[in-house]
């Protein structure tokens, strides 16, 4: 028992060491868009080391045997996390079956779908582990969360500027202007779960960070998915915004009425960045398909199109959830969706801090490439969600 206890601590340490590389090592990642083309890309200024560009994606290949060999090791005490764990192993054979159906290769498709399960099975890990010890867990976080705001704070001092929307932005460190933007927020989120009971320090900080995103990069994406953690926030710390929100509700047919009337004429395409005119493109592939095509997708890459909007290249959808369906079909894409919503039911009783964070989860997807198709921001968006549902477990007294 105490050799298998030290091997369990040996894998989550290795683990978070390769949490970290990973971290340290994704400014290789960063392209220069065609905007900053003057400007000499960071991974060839300061690669030191003369490590090739996607190394921080290669670390993945060491982590993900790691975390599934501790779940195997620790099968038994799966619990709750079963059935989310039974659903993901669905994802990996309709991934396959695709590849079937379509005389694609089988480990590429594979790959694509261990993106999305293998932050999920990090999830599993850190439940297993930390079971009962929330507090060594919240100093692991901490520590990351340090380690990230050093790393950004090098990035601001010495990096490329970024660009978003028209204009330069501030620089960025993780991969690209989106994962940046979702690890940042993931970073204040954490620093405001920790703040919790500090109520007006907390609001404070809350809209103090999301103006440094609003203004520092404006990726919609991201505020999005920040601006619904602070709503949630709000509504279980503030009364009167909890009043306020029913009050919208109420009146919401009379607002949703109101708005479309004002924005009848507004051009929601250009708004968008050319994501209507993507959704049409992609709908019309879907009406091609036929019954099997529908049910299993045409594989990896039958997303990619060149548009009128996006037409110096081919892009997919920014929408995780038509890429699913047309690459992996609609099976694949409800298990998906049932797999994160399933996160839900793992404790007894339901946080309203990770059903914030579910949720923005998914609708990341919705709007743009989000955390499913991100492992580097998804590593840290489960690794808060591991620190919420331990802390809560122990406080809480769930089973």
């Amino acid at each position: 028992m105490r050799n298998k206890l030290t091997l369990n601590k040996l894998f989550v340490d290795v683990i978070f060491i390769l949490l970290a590389i990973k971290l340290t090592f994704s400014y290789l990642d960063i392209k220069l868009g065609w905007w900053l083309r003057h400007l000499t890309p960071d991974f060839e200024r300061y690669n030191y080391f003369g490590i090739s560009p996607g190394f921080s994606g290669l670390v993945e290949y060491l982590m993900f045997p790691i975390i599934l060999l501790y779940i195997i090791i620790n099968f038994h005490k799966l619990g709750s996390l079963i059935t989310p764990f039974l659903l993901t192993l669905f994802l990996f054979l309709f991934n396959i079956l695709t590849s079937l159906f379509n005389s694609l290769d089988i480990i590429s498709s594979i790959t694509y779908t261990l993106k999305v399960c293998s932050p999920i099975y990090f999830l599993f890990v850190l439940i297993i582990h930390y079971k009962g010890s929330h507090l060594r867990l919240n100093y692991n976080l901490k520590k990351i969360i340090f380690y990230i705001i050093f790393l950004s704070i090098i990035a601001l001092c010495f990096f490329n500027v970024s660009y978003n929307r028209g204009q330069e932005r501030l620089p960025i460190y993780f991969s690209g202007l989106h994962t940046h933007n979702y690890i940042l927020s993931l970073v204040f989120i954490s620093i405001s779960y920790f703040l919790r009971n500090r109520r007006y320090l907390l609001i404070l900080f809350l809209l103090g960070t999301f103006y440094f995103l609003f203004f520092g990069y404006n990726v919609r994406t991201a505020l999005i998915f920040y601006f619904i953690f602070i709503s949630s926030m709000l509504y279980y710390k503030s009364k009167s915004f909890k009043s306020l929100f029913n009050l919208f509700l109420v009146f919401s047919p009379i607002i949703l009425g109101f708005l479309i009337v004002i924005f009848r004429d507004f051009n929601f395409d250009e708004f968008s960045s050319g994501r209507i005119t993507m959704y049409n493109e992609k709908i019309n592939i879907l009406k091609s398909y036929n019954i099997t095509e529908f049910l299993f997708g045409r594989g990896r890459g039958s997303d990619l199109v060149t548009t009128t909007e996006w037409w110096f290249e081919k892009k997919g959808s920014h929408n995780d959830y038509l890429t699913f369906t047309i690459e992996n079909g609609i099976i694949y894409t409800i298990i998906f969706v049932l797999t994160i919503i399933s996160l839900l039911f793992i404790k007894n009783r339901i946080s309203i801090f990770v059903v914030a964070l579910v949720l923005g989860y998914l609708t990341t997807s919705v709007v743009s490439n989000g955390f499913a198709l991100r492992p580097l921001a998804s590593y840290l968006f489960f690794l808060i969600c591991a620190v919420i549902l331990t802390n809560e477990n122990t406080e809480k007294g769930y089973d």
